[in-house]
């Protein structure tokens, strides 16, 4: 399983997924396009996850879609 911490991202789309969850792509400076599950971003106020807004992501897994495990603003 790989993990990346602390990579600069631009959030380029956001839709929900299940119940409280997001997918999420973003623009990432050394990983390129990359898909990720956010859970529970729907029910938190003061998101980050919103297009358009540059963050510091973290995430962990491997195939086409991770898991998001970190996002703050940059």
């Amino acid at each position: 399983m790989s993990r990346v911490t602390g990579e600069p991202a631009l959030v380029l789309h956001v839709r929900p997924y299940r119940e409280s969850s997001a997918i999420v792509n973003l623009l990432t400076l050394y990983h390129g396009r990359v898909a990720v599950v956010a859970r529970g971003t729907r029910t938190r106020r003061g998101n980050p996850l919103q297009p358009f807004n540059r963050i510091r992501a973290s995430w962990q897994g491997r195939g086409s879609l991770a898991t998001l495990i970190g996002a703050e603003p940059d």
